[in-house]
């Protein structure tokens, strides 16, 4: 049941922006939301294929189906409710560079230092 809450909350902030601006100064640092830093996550290590096909279908044999092909297109991550009943399992099954993705979305989203740029790049421009 916890997981299930912990992807609802990835999930709750679907319209967030996350952009943090001041009309007396310069714009200031934006953070990511979970849920934009989870599908951001999750595309950087399926494009690098650092997730394997078997683990982004996790789910796809349960009741409902989990199935990736509703939050993954053409290799595109869909940020939607089943990504999140994916990421609900994932997040904390699956490791990357010694850390679950789960604490990649906690790390990137206290700081946007803790963005894994070796792997990914820069970060991605927060809409």
């Amino acid at each position: 049941m916890g997981r299930a809450v912990a992807a609802l909350g990835v999930l709750a902030c679907a319209s967030c922006s996350g952009s943090s601006t001041s009309s007396s100064g310069p714009p200031r640092p934006q953070h990511l939301t979970s849920q934009q830093a989870a599908a951001r996550l999750v595309q950087c290590f399926a494009d690098k294929h650092m997730i394997s096909a078997s683990e982004l279908a996790v789910g796809a044999t349960s009741l409902p189906r989990s199935d990736s092909s509703t939050w993954l297109h053409d290799g595109k991550v869909s940020g939607n409710l089943r990504f999140g009943d994916w990421y609900s399992i994932a997040g904390s099954a699956i490791t990357i560079e010694g850390k679950t993705i789960g604490g990649w979305v906690t790390a990137v989203t206290a700081s946007n230092k803790a963005w894994p740029a070796g792997i990914c790049g820069p970060l991605p421009l927060i809409r």
